[in-house]
């Protein structure tokens, strides 16, 4: 797991750390730069999400918030729609709740492969 956790970490220029450090500013200032940014980010629409939820895996492995992936693809039109909401008032408020931005990564290695070597 070392070995990963240093392999695994990302480098960024000057000019990258400032521009991540403006846009997370930006972010936790929850304003709009202008209006024209605004209006170019459209709401998700149904299709995306019904899209989004086919091509999750049916077997999948629950996130932080205990829900199997099985249940979303179950759920009725008024949960969907609920869903859909949620989604977008996260998106046009620029809030993401901190349970979606945990994720426990597993490497798993496979056979005749050295740990060492990630691809």
């Amino acid at each position: 797991m070392k070995h990963y956790a240093a392999v695994s970490k990302l480098k960024f220029s000057k000019g990258e750390r400032a521009t991540n450090l403006k846009l997370k500013r930006l972010l936790s200032s929850h304003s709009v730069p202008d209006k024209h940014s605004a209006e170019s980010c459209a709401p998700f629409i149904m299709d995306e999400l019904t899209a989004a939820l086919r091509q999750m895996n049916m077997k999948g492995a629950c996130g932080t918030d205990d829900i199997p992936p099985s249940f979303l693809k179950a759920l009725g039109p008024t949960a969907l729609d609920e869903l859909l909401a949620i989604f977008n008032e996260a998106f046009a408020e620029g809030i993401c709740p901190q349970a979606w931005r945990l994720a426990i990564i597993i490497p798993l290695l496979k056979a005749g492969k050295p740990a060492s070597e990630l691809s």
